[in-house]
């Protein structure tokens, strides 16, 4: 085939969906825990600000004093058995409070591993659930009781930066997203010490400190700032604008550290061509399901599809979806086909090319048949017409596209010409 010389204009842009955002029916939260998580009752908290906001949930917790993510994750323990209804959209982990910050063989031995295995459940009872991780604080004044041993977490900075980045990994590794409480607290620690969010043992979230986690609850899920709802309790409204200020300032501008967007349906896509025909590359995340507009009529829903453009601007759409979510990105395309010519017998001529309805070809004697084949090799039979010693082709009925003439004369490809049909 010859050589043809394109001249492209590309304009690149995408649509995306929101993970929950105007949700159309309640979501299904289960919050798995211990005592951090019953205190105050979270998980009525973060439904009351999520009703009140116009974001509609559901919500379950199986919480015990001192429950570890192990002890949720055995046998037919109530967790496993709730998990594998498949009913829920998301479920919220929460492990002890201190476990994360133990010496490293020991996070790797009980934290990580009961991430990955609850995360892997959840996900096989229900591939569109999410797995959201509750990111807890260091002690007030740091863990005494294992100080001793370990150093690191004498001190709230020192057991705190441990919770963070081990939490962090955990969500990194599987995939997850964090709702980062204890560096909301952290936040409101350095900028607030009047608010008091520990309870007198220095450990567990005071009526406030419940109130500042269920908020970042509800931003972290709906993507929203706690502006959006008023729920106050009993607390001042000072105390409230303090917190929702320091959420916005923690959570939000810095979605990508907590994995917030991770389960996001993403289009994008990206093309090499050889000539008329462009190879398309799906690199869309999360999706599996493919829909293609080339923009002529023709459309594909394979993942990574072939396709022939005659010249003319064109504009490509991917739309790919998974789990109720969809994103659509777009590429506009506009090539000149400045070449199209590639024979080997000068003598012989077909034309007009481009064409809308009849090709003619001026034949010399000899000629023993004539072949017209579209890109994928499929031969195209049209009706002949002889016409002053030319020889016509109808293509009236003839799809637009790209196909390739041949003449054969003396058992040998004579002529081979690129033909246009608009």
């Amino acid at each position: 085939m010859g050589n043809l010389n394109l001249k492209l204009f590309i304009l690149i842009f995408s649509i995306t969906s929101t993970l929950f955002g105007q949700n159309k029916k309640p979501l299904n939260i289960l919050f798995l825990g211990n005592s951090y998580t019953a205190a105050n009752n979270l998980s009525a908290m973060v439904f009351d600000m999520a009703n009140n906001a116009g974001d509609s949930i559901k919500q379950s917790n199986l919480t015990g004093g001192g429950q570890t993510l192990w002890n949720h994750a055995s046998n037919n323990s109530p967790s496993m058995n709730e998990i594998n209804t498949g009913l829920w959209d998301v479920v919220v982990l929460q492990e002890q409070s201190q476990i994360p910050s133990f010496t490293e063989p020991e996070v790797e031995t009980y934290f990580y591993p009961a991430v990955k295995y609850l995360d892997s459940a959840i996900l096989s009872a229900n591939p569109c659930a999410k797995t959201m991780l509750y990111m807890t604080w260091g002690r007030k004044y740091g863990d005494d009781m294992n100080c001793p041993n370990w150093p690191p977490v004498c001190t709230y900075n020192g057991m705190d930066s441990l919770l963070k980045k081990r939490y962090l990994k955990a969500a990194h590794d599987n995939g997850n997203i964090v709702s980062p409480a204890g560096a909301v607290w952290n936040y409101i620690r350095n900028k607030h010490p009047e608010i008091e969010l520990y309870e007198p043992d220095n450990s567990h979230p005071s009526f406030i400190g419940t109130y500042t986690t269920a908020a970042c609850m509800y931003t972290t899920i709906f993507r929203k700032s706690p502006q959006n709802f008023n729920v106050k309790y009993h607390l001042e409204d000072s105390t409230i604008l303090k917190i929702k200020n320091a959420i916005d300032s923690v959570v939000l501008p810095n979605s990508d550290l907590w994995n917030i967007n991770i389960y996001d349906v993403k289009s994008q896509f990206s093309y090499s061509n050889n000539n008329d025909t462009f190879q398309f590359k799906n690199n869309s995340n999360n999706a599996n399901q493919y829909f293609w507009d080339f923009g002529d009529g023709d459309t594909s829903s394979l993942k990574n599809p072939k396709h022939i453009f005659k010249s003319g601007k064109y504009t490509i759409q991917l739309i790919v979806s998974s789990c109720e979510h969809s994103d659509t990105s777009k590429i506009t395309i506009q090539f000149q086909n400045t070449n199209i010519d590639n024979f080997t017998n000068n003598e012989i001529e077909a034309y007009p090319n481009p064409t809308d309805n009849y090709l003619n070809i001026n034949l010399k004697e000899g000629f023993e048949s004539i072949v017209l084949h579209n890109h994928l090799g499929q031969i195209i039979y049209p009706k002949f017409q002889n016409n002053s010693g030319t020889l016509t082709l109808d293509l009236t009925q003839t799809p637009s596209g790209i196909y390739t003439l041949q003449i054969i004369q003396n058992d040998k490809i004579s002529f081979t010409k690129r033909i246009v049909v608009y």
